[in-house]
């Protein structure tokens, strides 16, 4: 697949992090799986791991931490 964003790069399947920022709070999901463009980077997500990401930052609204991290592992 092409990358959508860069035109040039081919995305690949991997495990990349995300950086949330919900309401001042910095939230980094980890072991997310998504196709990363070889050239500029760009994530994309499949809808389960997208679903994964909302659920896991509806459940850190309820943390008063400054700073929480996760592992998204999906199954």
């Amino acid at each position: 697949m092409i990358c959508s964003i860069c035109h040039i790069g081919t995305c690949k399947e991997g495990i990349t992090e995300e950086l949330f920022n919900k309401n001042g709070r910095l939230i980094i999901m980890k072991d997310l799986p998504a196709m990363v463009c070889t050239n500029c980077g760009a994530k994309f997500f499949k809808e389960e791991t997208s679903q994964i990401i909302l659920d896991n930052l509806k459940k850190a609204e309820n943390s008063n931490a400054e700073l929480e991290v996760i592992s998204a592992k999906v199954a």
